[in-house]
């Protein structure tokens, strides 16, 4: 077998074994959160507002989110309208596209790391197994996607800091309005320029814009101060 056909072999069989992932994670939903994201969804599309976090919350007592605007209204928006175009089973299949979304991107990152096709397979199904009681339609599952895609935006745009700044601020945009799970994204940033030993001035330009950039959201000035009361409350911190 010649070496062109044996890659696209190997190309049919990586498609596959995601094919099967895809397939074994189809599974029914659970807990009931993804009732929640759909009803702050109907109701921005109902009043073209973003509601408050305590209008059918049970737990906002405890973790203090009627505070706050709905961090995660973009989620909840993309739920609401699969649950009416496609119904429940929709939502199966959202949630399988979101934990296959990861794991692509968690073998793109083992491949460009010089990872066999083998190897980054055997790893991308052992992170599912290990995260399946975590296979729910939840929001976090957003931060998921969008930390995996900021590692591989910065293994991929290495030495090309102007590239990696302009997704980087793109990317901390869309995370910001998707999940507040945006700070592990800044704790990631922190450490890679920390352990990384870039000049001064990339370091300062990239930790601003990705500061600034989190910001762009409804209610973006509340941000820091919802982490700063959600840390703060021991039941919420907890939870996280």
């Amino acid at each position: 077998m010649t070496t062109q056909a044996r890659n696209k072999l190997e190309r049919v069989l990586v498609c596959v074994v995601f094919f099967v992932l895809f397939c074994w994670t189809l599974q029914p939903l659970r807990t009931f959160d993804f009732w929640f994201h759909a009803e702050v969804g109907r109701q921005m599309v109902e009043s073209l507002q973003l509601p408050w976090s305590d209008a059918y919350l049970g737990t906002s007592s405890k973790f203090a989110f009627h505070k706050y605007g709905n961090y995660a209204w973009l989620s909840c928006l993309l739920i609401y309208f699969v649950l009416t175009l496609a119904g429940p089973l929709g939502l199966v299949f959202l949630k399988s596209t979101l934990l296959m979304t990861t794991a692509v991107i968690v073998y793109r990152i083992c491949r460009h790391l010089g990872v066999g096709r083998h190897p980054s397979l055997l790893l991308v199904t052992l992170g599912l197994w290990t995260i399946r009681l975590r296979w729910m339609l939840r929001t976090v599952l957003f931060t998921d996607i969008a930390l995996a895609l900021l590692i591989l935006l910065f293994l991929k745009c290495h030495d090309k800091p102007q590239k990696r700044l302009l997704y980087v601020g793109l990317l901390f945009v869309l995370w910001s309005n998707l999940h507040a799970g945006v700070l592990a994204g800044w704790v990631f940033v922190f450490l890679w320029f920390v352990f990384g030993r870039y000049p001064i001035r990339e370091t300062f330009a990239t930790l601003v814009v990705v500061f600034l950039a989190s910001h762009l959201r409804p209610h973006g000035h509340q941000l820091i101060p919802y982490w700063i009361d959600h840390f703060d409350n021991a039941y919420a911190f907890q939870a996280v």
